[in-house]
C-alpha cells in the first residue's frame, strides 16, 4: 500500500515462503522482475544471487542495517579482461 502511493502503476506482491523451494527456480526469477532483496539470512541471499545470475536478471540488494539507505546492484558480467579490477565495497 505504501509503495503504491508513490507509483500506482507498480504492483508489488510480497511472498512469504522459503526461496529455496523448487517452485522458485530460474524460470520463476525470469518471469518476476525486477528483484529487490532485503533478506538477512546468508544462505538464502547466496541462493537468490545464484538464481538471478543464472537468469541474467539484475538484483538490487538493500541493507538490513536500518535506515542508512545503502543498496548495491548485482549485475551479470558478460566477460572479464586482464584489466578488469574488482574493488571491495568501502564503508
Amino acid at each position: 500500500q505504501t509503495a503504491g502511493a508513490f507509483n500506482p502503476n507498480v504492483r508489488i506482491q510480497p511472498i512469504h515462503a522459503n526461496i529455496k523451494e523448487s517452485q522458485f527456480d530460474v524460470e520463476w526469477i525470469r518471469a518476476t522482475t525486477p528483484h529487490f532483496m532485503t533478506c538477512c539470512e546468508p544462505d538464502a541471499r547466496r541462493h537468490v544471487n545464484k538464481l538471478c545470475m543464472a537468469a541474467g536478471i539484475p538484483l538490487v540488494k538493500s541493507g538490513t542495517a536500518g535506515y542508512l539507505g545503502q543498496v548495491k546492484p548485482l549485475l551479470k558480467v558478460r566477460s572479464f579482461t586482464r584489466t578488469t579490477r574488482l574493488h571491495p565495497p568501502r564503508y
